[in-house]
């Protein structure tokens, strides 16, 4: 649910400074469109345990990418997250 969104959202803004990774397998990982829903263990993760647990996004962009846009992608990302998040809490809170 946390998926479709926050992080939708959040690539299709990205996508206005760099194009979305598509492919079927991104750094090894099953994905669909542009999202990998399985890690490794030793990715940096919440502490185990907590109550209630927090949601996790990670995003990437290329390195191959101008960093004035890996900035701005990244940005334009959290900025978008931060916005949906907020509207997620307010319907949850029946507002």
């Amino acid at each position: 649910m946390l998926s479709q969104y926050l992080l939708e959202p959040a690539l299709r803004a990205a996508e206005k400074f760099l194009p979305r990774n598509r492919e079927s397998e991104i750094d090894g990982f099953r994905a669909q469109n542009g999202i990998i829903y399985e890690s490794y263990n030793g990715v940096l993760r919440a502490v185990p345990g907590l109550s209630p647990p927090p949601f996790e996004l990670t995003l990437e962009t290329p390195q191959t990418a101008s960093l004035y846009r890996q900035i701005e992608a990244i940005n334009a990302s959290l900025q978008t997250v931060l916005v949906e998040f907020r509207q997620l809490l307010a319907i949850a809170q029946n507002i």
